[in-house]
């Protein structure tokens, strides 16, 4: 495994506990189907598919910026594995679709500032954003 998917790997097992402490357990599997929802008594959980749907997203990662940084299809699919998860933790805070991107969209962005944030830190984040992003698109439907 080169540095770059070891270090996109941690980061997405780092991302699963933040999403933990959220309340939201997260499953990988390598089978079709993509994302999954589920409530396991009273537990949130999202199922990502790591096969196909990270290698789609992943190539596509690669082929627009991670060959030009140096990395590799391997670690680029760890970081789209990141997105997905990111994006699903905002629907499970009670995003929609739109929302949910802005919602990773910011915490990629801040964690990307502070990249020695703890994962409580980054928990306290997704809370903050989640209510800051879903209370302006509630705004933006109310005017």
């Amino acid at each position: 495994m080169s540095d770059w998917a070891r270090v996109a790997r941690e980061r997405f097992k780092w991302l699963e506990r933040v999403a933990e402490l959220r309340g939201v357990s997260v499953r990988t599997s390598s089978c079709e189907g993509g994302i999954k929802w589920g409530d396991e008594g009273g537990c949130r959980a999202i199922q990502i598919d790591v096969g196909a749907d990270t290698a789609k997203w992943g190539r596509w990662l690669l082929d627009v910026a991670g060959a030009d940084i140096g990395a590799d299809i391997a670690a680029c699919k760890w970081m789209a594995a990141c997105w997905i998860l990111l994006r699903e933790l905002g629907i499970a805070e009670g995003a929609s679709a739109a929302e949910a991107d802005a919602f990773a969209r910011r915490i990629l962005a801040e964690l990307t500032i502070d990249n020695l944030m703890t994962e409580q830190e980054a928990a306290a984040l997704c809370e903050r954003i989640a209510r800051e992003t879903i209370s302006e698109g509630t705004e933006k439907l109310l005017h």
